[in-house]
């Protein structure tokens, strides 16, 4: 592994075309790559494939809204994306994937970031990194003219929310508005990227984009200040006759309620466009329940954020918790030792979290956390599932004769599962891959990492 220089921008390129079956002629290197940092970004060299790439791969900084407390809403946490992650064809299964995957870890855990993140391109491939998916993709169309069963605050909301149209997006000063309007956002599992990878983003390159016009955005405001933003995209159809253009939405987001219906008026009501695509959504989408409801809006529901701890306590201290918590985690990790042992995560009545490790697996002869098959072999106990007293924990920490036991085991992807509150403690468990020890504990999980809402898919980076 080396880190990317600016002379290996056409080698990057060209090994990401290759992988992802692109088309060189449509885009520049300098242009696809202009969203990268050198700094993040990784080559991988094999001696059976001398004198080219054998893998690449990047990470940007990114931010995501996590679950708050209940006196707070959600929360913007830093996190670290994986991205441009590409093996050359000649080098497929002999360990490159690997060896970058691990190399990311190790230079996470080294910057001292919590946790990584990633959009999979095929979603058989990282769980068994230690990824889970955090969120879904939900997509839906909606048709020309579908009127917003909103209630009427929301409704009048709306009405004092005037939207207008930006055209050239292609802007350093638009770039970093639109990216203002997302970091103000509140939905759950909103993405934030940065300022590099926005100022790509709305980059235009024709070539990018046959049949189709430049992105545009309409922007939300409200008593002078920005509330949300639509960006997207429009391409014209004709069928005997009649217009049947498609808008497709890029990114939706929104300060409240009623930025959101005032931009979703705004996307049904266009000139020649009969549908509306609007990827990135959730289950719990307002805009799809004031639509009516899923049975006719051709719903698509796929993996959206993947999520892997790089720190479990600092990962699991980074969002707020719906209940008082107290319990045992047995983790497993198959890339990272320092993740595996006891975890101990209290949350306290106010919501927020400690969490920190009791012990490792075989820690000074302590057998730390029990295996996976300990409940294959034995029956969960009938204690309360609340931990020790403090002074049971330290003599246990003290005593190398002394068990440290999890009251659930879980495997480390899990956490990603359950973050953001999109997978329950009691829906795993019911799946056979959260195992609980102690009577109580997945019941208490399931209320305290509980988010009343699913997280959005949002955008891909």
């Amino acid at each position: 592994m080396r880190l990317a220089t600016p002379d290996d921008t056409t080698s990057v390129f060209d090994l990401d075309m290759l992988a992802f079956v692109g088309d060189p002629s449509q885009v520049s290197p300098e242009q696809a790559t202009s969203g990268l940092d050198d700094g993040r970004t990784f080559l991988a060299e094999h001696p059976d494939l001398p004198g080219e790439l054998a893998g690449v791969y990047s990470s940007y900084d990114l931010q995501v809204r996590v679950p708050g407390t209940p006196a707070r809403g959600t929360s913007l946490v830093p996190m670290n994306g994986l991205t441009w992650v590409a093996v050359h064809p000649d080098v497929r299964r002999r360990g490159v994937l690997s060896a970058m995957i691990r190399h990311h870890l190790e230079q996470a855990r080294e910057h001292g970031e919590a946790m990584l993140a990633l959009h999979a391109s095929e979603p058989g491939i990282y769980g068994r990194f230690g990824y889970g998916v955090a969120s879904h993709d939900v997509e839906y169309t909606l048709a020309r003219g579908t009127r917003f069963a909103a209630p009427p605050v929301v409704a009048a909301e709306a009405d004092g929310t005037g939207t207008r149209l930006l055209r050239d997006l292609d802007d350093d000063d638009v770039a970093a508005r639109l990216r203002g309007i997302e970091l103000d956002a509140p939905t759950l599992g909103t993405v934030v990227c940065p300022p590099r990878f926005w100022r790509r983003l709305v980059r235009d390159v024709p070539t990018l984009r046959p049949g189709t016009e430049p992105s545009r955005a309409f922007v939300a405001t409200r008593d002078g200040r920005d509330v949300g933003m639509a960006v997207f995209s429009r391409s014209r159809r004709w069928e005997a006759g009649a217009a049947d253009g498609t808008v497709t939405v890029h990114r939706l987001v929104a300060s409240d309620a009623g930025a959101l219906l005032a931009l979703g008026r705004r996307l049904v009501d266009m000139d020649l466009m009969s549908s509306v695509r609007l990827p990135g959504r959730g289950l719990d989408d307002p805009l799809l329940a004031w639509a009516g409801g899923p049975r006719e809006r051709r719903l698509r529901v796929g993996d959206a954020l993947w999520l892997r701890p790089v720190d479990v306590g600092r990962m699991l201290e980074a969002r707020g918790y719906a209940s008082p918590l107290d319990v045992r985690l047995g983790v497993t990790d198959p890339l990272d030792e320092h993740n595996c042992g006891t975890w101990h995560l209290r949350v306290g009545e106010d919501g927020t979290a400690t969490c920190e490790r009791l012990c490792a697996p075989s820690d000074a002869g302590r057998t730390g956390v029990r295996p996976p098959e300990y409940a294959t072999t034995q029956p969960a106990t009938t204690q309360p599932a609340t931990a020790q007293p403090a002074t049971a924990v330290d003599a246990a920490e003290q005593d190398g004769d002394l068990e440290v036991t999890a009251d659930v085991s879980l495997d480390v992807g899990l956490l990603g599962e359950m973050f953001l509150g999109l997978t329950g403690a009691r829906a795993l468990a019911e799946q056979g891959r959260l195992v609980e020890h102690t009577a109580g504990a997945v019941a208490a999980m399931t209320r305290a990492f509980a988010t009343g809402v699913a997280p959005i898919g949002g955008s891909s980076f």
